[in-house]
């Protein structure tokens, strides 16, 4: 595997003598980076970005402000490439990893890794100039098929209930989607909006600033027992998506369904189902129990009141859990868009509060409570 040194460790040649080559980019960042240790910011990074850079649906403001939050403080030790990129007209793929010092000592960071950083190094543009930049996976939009083993805390008439669910899902910033269909052999589904926003992360541009990055579900279900259950795809089928933006149509996939979880997971605390368990107004701390062999590489809680066919969201307080959390404290709204969150006249339909906590293995299963408050 060829090790690329840094640009700032190349003495008298410049980053400038490297620009004609598609891993310059890698190059400058390693410099900026190193350069700037802990007051490293999204600003240093923005010229090695495209101008229309696109990853999963956010753009090079996003992007830059995700890398400069992933190596703010770090030091880029090499640049490793697994072979030499060959460009395919004004676009190349870069394929390899960073080595980086933190304070916690010696790192990686996959160049394809930034689905999960939204720091994305694999995908570089020739602009005009000559110059390679980054400009990420090109896609409008994240699209997931996700196995899904639910557990409905919702007490009467069903105290501990649910089952199998398979998810498909596209992910995009808010608004930028106005219809979407998933096709799998022998069947499509239309996908709807979600009726909540989620955040997918919380990114730091530079010292003592924050950037929330929101997404928009575009979500089909298929719940085990009951209708379209039937002409869902199975395991191993191939999935792929189409949906409109303001710029056209796009495409995301295939991408394949994944197997099922073994054993469900479960909401400890509260232990309650009554509204007043839900400490409207007040912070509420959560606590769950995770299933032996399943290893979650994400944790998402969220809460959810409604009133008069308003919904609200909890504020689910900082840090944020993350995969190996079994605990997190939030506050609910005791109004939602004016109106007070009252007790439900029966338990039946959507509650009045809820919780839903989704742990996610990286694999494409996860396991899902939902706990609600009447």
């Amino acid at each position: 595997m060829p090790v690329l040194p840094p640009a700032f460790l190349l003495g008298v040649l410049s980053v400038a003598a490297f620009a004609a080559e598609p891993s310059a980019p890698l190059d400058e960042l390693a410099a900026a980076v190193n350069a700037r240790g802990a007051e490293l910011t999204a600003e240093d990074l923005a010229p090695l970005f495209d101008a229309g850079a696109l990853h999963d649906g956010f753009g090079a403001k996003e992007a830059a402000a995700g890398c400069a939050t992933a190596l703010r403080g770090a030091t880029v030790t090499a640049v490793e490439l697994s072979g030499v990129p060959v460009p395919g007209g004004d676009e190349a793929a870069l394929a390899g990893r960073l080595l980086v010092t933190t304070s916690s000592g010696p790192a990686v960071l996959r160049l394809d890794d930034g689905g999960r950083t939204l720091c994305p190094l694999d995908r570089v543009r020739r602009g005009g100039d000559g110059r390679w930049r980054l400009s990420g996976n090109g896609r409008a939009a994240r699209a997931e098929a996700t196995a899904v083993l639910t557990r409905r805390q919702w007490d009467a008439p069903c105290p501990a209930c649910g089952g199998r669910t398979l998810r498909l899902a596209l992910y995009a910033p808010p608004s930028a989607v106005s219809a979407a269909t998933a096709t799998w052999p022998g069947g499509q589904a239309e996908l709807r909006r979600s009726e909540a926003r989620s955040l997918e992360r919380v990114l730091v541009p530079g010292p003592g600033r924050a950037l929330e990055v929101w997404s928009e579900a575009w979500v089909w279900e298929a719940e085990q027992g009951a209708p379209p259950w039937e002409g869902a795809p199975p395991s191993g089928a191939e999935v792929s998506f189409a949906f409109t933006t303001a710029a056209g149509a796009r495409t995301v996939g295939p991408l394949r369904v994944p197997s099922w979880p073994g054993s469900a997971a479960r909401i400890s605390a509260p232990a309650g189902h009554r509204l007043a368990d839900a400490r409207l107004g007040s912070e509420l701390r959560v606590r769950w129990e995770v299933p032996p062999g399943f290893v979650p590489a994400s944790a998402e809680l969220t809460g959810l009141t409604r009133a008069e066919g308003a919904v609200c969201a909890a504020d689910v307080k900082a840090p944020r859990p993350g995969p190996d959390a079994r605990t997190a404290v939030l506050t609910w709204p005791s109004t939602c868009s004016g109106n007070q969150v009252r007790p439900a006249k029966r338990r039946v339909g959507d509650p009045p509060a809820e919780l839903t906590l989704r742990l996610t293995d990286g694999a494409g299963r996860a396991l899902e409570v939902r706990h609600a408050f009447w």
